[in-house]
């Protein structure tokens, strides 16, 4: 379904006001622990994005292992959070938010997830701690011998492609930041070798460190997920008025690959598109000889909507195999591209259909509240 603004409009009115107390407001007095929260949320985080976080389809992943180092780490359930967000109550809640020694227990028993291995946040410089080594971190990842040759900063394009998901997950859902995603920080490569290794490292003590992080800059707020798991955990009544559903674009699944600039060859192996041609073409004669049933389009991985830090290349079409009585080359790409385009019609109409549905379902449930409303407190 589209997006709520609500919670956005809200902020823009008052972004040109300066607020000193909850009294001065329209939100109640009780969702501030006292005035000087009520000003910072006015003047401050009602004006902020909320960073959403992905939903991560495993079973699309299957082929690089994605589930298998999160259940070691007991961090399953973080894969799947949902797909519904509450921009409002992120923003009261940093605006609220105080951190006492026992949250991170308090997280990690919220969440699931254990509170226990080696603590670090850092983005100025590498992380030192015990069992950790920045230079044989970069080794490891990119696959160099000695670590004297390597770069002490690196791009998301340098590593693998399972690397590479493995840092578009922690972007968005473990450490999340807005902005481009190309850059590797300190923290990406701790993170990434940590689970690629499966060794363990208090993850509710790096999200705290990061929640406080966000209040003190002026950046955006991240785990908007994340929050919505707290918010029910503590029975938060949640308005539907103020919700964001994740949209099938901000899904991970096997079309991530693609805008990553990736595509899958005849052999079920993804290599990136720019790879000579030479491998296509042994691909297709092999293919040829072991005479293989069609390859099926798929009509979510003709997605178009792409995010802004991913490549928008569009999918490749494979070649077709050099066979006299099978249909020339510009008639096979010709046939793939009409049902490519059928596909994403189909897809886009769906889409429309489904957002009209639940527009309308969001109007009834609206005006039958406020007929219960009415009848309970009738005008005088």
């Amino acid at each position: 379904m589209p997006r709520t603004k609500h919670a956005a409009m809200v902020g823009n009115e008052r972004a040109g006001s300066s607020r000193s107390s909850a009294d001065q407001t329209g939100e109640p007095d009780y969702f501030f622990r006292n005035p000087a929260c009520a000003e910072k949320y006015y003047n401050d985080f009602s004006k902020r994005k909320v960073m959403l976080g992905r939903k991560v389809n495993v079973e699309s992943l299957s082929d690089f292992e994605i589930e298998r180092p999160f259940v070691k780490q007991g961090w399953r359930n973080l894969l799947d959070m949902g797909t519904e967000v509450f921009p409002k109550y992120v923003r009261l809640f940093f605006a609220n938010l105080t951190v006492g020694w026992e949250a991170g227990v308090i997280l990690g028993d919220i969440l699931g997830i254990p509170h226990v291995g080696i603590r670090a946040y850092e983005f100025k410089t590498w992380p030192v701690c015990k069992g950790f080594d920045y230079g044989e971190a970069l080794v490891y990842l990119l696959g160099n011998g000695v670590a004297e040759d390597v770069p002490r900063k690196i791009h998301a394009n340098q590593l693998s492609i399972r690397s590479r998901l493995f840092h578009l997950i922690c972007t968005h859902n473990l450490i999340p930041r807005g902005g481009h995603r190309e850059e590797v920080t300190f923290m990406d490569v701790f993170v990434i070798e940590r689970l690629l290794k499966e060794r363990k490292f208090n993850l509710p003590y790096i999200m705290l460190k990061h929640m406080e992080a966000a209040c003190e800059s002026k950046k955006n707020l991240p785990y908007g997920l994340l929050f919505t798991k707290i918010f029910r955990y503590f029975g938060v009544a949640l308005s539907s008025r103020e919700r964001d559903t994740l949209t099938k674009c901000e899904h991970f699944d096997a079309t991530v690959l693609t805008r990553m600039g990736y595509r899958r060859t005849s052999r079920n192996t993804w290599v990136p598109k720019r790879q000579d041609s030479d491998e296509d073409e042994g691909d297709a004669v092999a293919e040829a000889e072991d005479e293989p049933e069609g390859e099926e389009i798929d009509a979510e991985a003709m997605e178009f909507d792409v995010d802004a830090d991913l490549a928008a290349d569009p999918p490749i079409i494979p070649s077709p195999t050099r066979d006299s009585d099978l249909p020339s080359s510009s008639d096979t790409r010709f046939t793939a591209f009409e049902a490519r385009m059928l596909a994403m019609h189909e897809a886009q109409n769906k889409f429309i259909q489904d957002s009209f549905t639940s527009m309308q379902e969001e109007q009834r449930q609206f005006f039958a509240e406020m007929r219960t409303f009415m009848a309970r407190f009738p005008p005088p």
